[in-house]
């Protein structure tokens, strides 16, 4: 289950904006006051810290890796959910292990953790690899894991690949 995304009328929905709806009301109470407009803003990876940085939005509700060096550029809240980053690979390519990635192409996600820790796997294990790089989580298509050699993303993504429709179940394997 996404953490947001657009209902059959194009309109934002999901638990992120769930969290965004109470922590406004939330605000609104505090303040005393009568109404505050709530303005939505698309995001993704690479922009949702320099925007709000940057003072374009004022809070972000979605899957922002809570770690030392993020504390340092914003403020965060209770964390609400707990992820590891996972490596994923066509389950015929007869991959079982990272280490199997050598020389491969694989897909991450620009702006993420999951980038920054396979470009230190890929110089500390010398793997060779090439890393494309999606603004949006990739969802298979036309660079996906199933296209590439790999792909890399967080746990709640990989589950989701790794759970896909019936006709892809068995096609994607995760990698030790």
């Amino acid at each position: 289950m996404p953490f947001s995304f657009l209902d059959g009328n194009q309109k934002p929905v999901g638990y992120a904006l769930d969290i965004c709806y109470r922590i406004a009301d939330a605000v609104k109470e505090r303040l005393g006051l009568p109404k505050l407009d709530v303005h939505l803003n698309a995001v993704t990876s690479a922009t949702r810290l320099p925007l709000i940085t940057n003072g374009t939005i004022d809070l972000e509700c979605g899957s922002t890796t809570n770690n030392f060096e993020r504390r340092n550029q914003a403020a965060f809240t209770n964390t609400d959910f707990l992820t590891a980053t996972r490596y994923v690979a066509k389950k015929n390519a007869g991959l079982r292990t990272i280490d199997d990635l050598k020389g491969k192409t694989v897909v991450s996600t620009s702006g993420t953790i999951n980038l920054r820790q396979i470009n230190e796997a890929n110089t500390a294990r010398k793997l060779g690899l090439t890393i494309l790089l999606r603004g949006r989580p990739c969802r298979g298509v036309p660079y996906g894991p199933e296209r590439a050699g790999g792909g890399v993303r967080d746990g709640r993504r990989a589950a989701g690949l790794l759970g896909r429709r019936r006709e892809e179940a068995g096609r994607v394997r995760d990698l030790r």
